[in-house]
This record gives structure tokens, C-alpha cells and sequence, in this order.
């Protein structure tokens, strides 16, 4: 099994770093193929749900609990600075995410889960409707390969909602992925640029079970910001992952 080392509190160094075993921070072989698909600007960027996968793992191995609060991205994750010499600092409760070459690259704080009723608005006016040639047609998107997993998509300025059914080895990861690629063309039918998610307010699993819709609830676009959230639903439409407060962040250049 691997191992990986937390430093705990503030100002601790690495020897005094808790090894946890069996828990893998390092993309397995079968990750590396996949994140081929996950190139921008010509770099493979490991995907910001991995790490929320990770961040939740370390919470359950912890005891901290496996809700994350106050997601946020520092410096984009390289695969190049990933595959060794990662480390993860958590000082009562606050994780931060350090790359190969000692840079931060995210943060997160970890808290029990609260289990309650949501209610999950659908507004059924939708503005447009896209097939999956449609989606990934490279202008919002820089998804390719496995990432391609969006089957449909209708989008409004208030909300969105998509089909999914993902057979694959890293099924979680490109689920959870899916849901910010939802973020990104809803931003993109909003503000009619390309945008990338920067931070989210909190991520709450309920269950394992296979996503097969996923649907967003806008919350407006402010100086080239929006915020959503994100609902993962099985084929009973049962909660499976919800992602509140998705900040995403429009990029210089308005689309064609």
C-alpha cells in the first residue's frame, strides 16, 4: 500500500509528519492515462475533483470529518508536479495542498458531515439545448478522451442540467468532473466566454451510487464571476454529491 505524509499544525516541519498508510496521494497508472484528457494550455492539469477526493480520503482517515468547506485553487496542479514529493499540511482542521516543488496549490477545511433535506429547483425554460458534438466542440470546453462523458445539456441564465452514464475505473473522478464542466457552459452561455472553476463554498457526498444527471442552480455572474451550485443525481434522482457556492472565473477573450 502507499503512504503519504500530513504535516500537522502551523509551523510543523516534516519530520514531525503523520504517515498515513494505504491512503495514495501520487495519480495511480490508470489516472495518468485518463488525465490525457485533461490538458490546458498544453499542460495535463490533474483536476481540481481529484484533489477533493483526496482532501476527503485524508478527512475519513483523520477523523475530521469528510465535508469540505472553502475549497480554493492557488497555482494549478501539474501533472509534472504531481507524480512524487506532494504533502499535505492540516492544522486544526485546514488542509493545504502542496505540489512536488514546495508550491501550495490548494486549500480546503474539513468539518463533519450535516445531512438535511435539499430541495432542488429545475427551471424547465430552457434557452438551449446542445448534443454532445455540440458540447465539446473545443470553443468552452479543453476536455478530450474519458472527459467527454456529458451526453446532453440544456442551459438557461439561471440554470442548467445534463446526462451522464460513466463506465470507467475512475468513474468518480469524471462524474464529479462533469459537474464543473456543466459550471463552465453555464458560464459560458452567461458571459459568452471560457472560465475556469477557482473555489467552492462546500462539497457534501451522501452516497456512492452512479450519477446519471447532474443539475446547476445559478446564482448570478458579478465582474466576471459566477456563482452555482451543483447537484449529482442517481437514476432515481437520489443526492448523491452536491457542490454549493461553485465560484467560476471568466478568462480574458470573448468566445467566436
Amino acid at each position: 500500500s502507499s503512504s503519504v505524509e500530513v504535516v500537522v499544525g502551523a509551523d510543523a516541519g516534516l519530520d514531525d509528519a503523520l504517515v498515513l498508510p494505504g491512503v495514495a496521494l501520487t495519480p495511480t497508472a490508470d489516472m495518468l492515462q485518463v488525465l490525457q484528457g485533461h490538458r490546458f494550455q498544453d499542460k495535463i492539469l490533474v483536476p481540481m475533483v481529484q484533489v477533493l477526493q483526496w482532501f476527503s480520503r485524508f478527512g475519513r482517515v483523520l477523523g475530521k470529518g469528510h465535508r469540505l468547506r472553502d475549497v480554493n485553487v492557488f497555482n494549478p496542479l501539474h501533472l509534472s508536479n504531481a507524480n512524487g514529493g506532494m504533502h499535505i499540511e492540516e492544522n486544526q482542521g485546514v488542509l493545504r495542498l502542496f505540489d512536488a516543488t514546495a508550491k501550495p496549490v490548494y486549500g480546503a477545511t474539513l468539518t463533519a458531515p450535516v445531512f438535511q433535506h435539499v430541495q432542488i429547483p429545475l427551471e424547465e425554460d430552457w434557452d438551449r439545448f446542445l448534443d454532445a458534438s455540440q458540447i465539446y466542440d473545443e470553443t468552452v470546453l479543453f476536455h478530450t478522451d474519458d472527459f467527454q462523458v456529458l451526453n446532453e445539456a440544456a442551459l438557461s441564465e439561471t440554470s442548467a442540467v445534463c446526462s451522464i452514464q460513466v463506465v470507467h475505473e475512475c468513474r468518480e473522478m469524471l462524474e464529479m468532473d462533469a459537474g464543473l464542466q456543466l459550471a463552465l457552459l453555464w458560464m459560458a452561455h452567461c458571459v459568452k466566454a471560457r472560465s475556469l472553476p477557482m473555489s467552492i463554498d462546500a462539497v457534501q457526498w451522501y452516497g456512492d451510487a452512479q450519477v446519471r444527471q447532474i443539475r446547476l442552480v445559478g446564482h448570478g455572474v458579478q465582474n466576471q464571476v459566477g456563482k452555482c451550485d451543483v447537484y449529482f443525481l442517481d437514476s432515481a434522482d437520489n443526492l448523491v454529491l452536491q457542490m454549493t457556492g461553485v465560484k467560476v472565473v471568466a478568462l480574458s477573450g470573448a468566445l467566436a
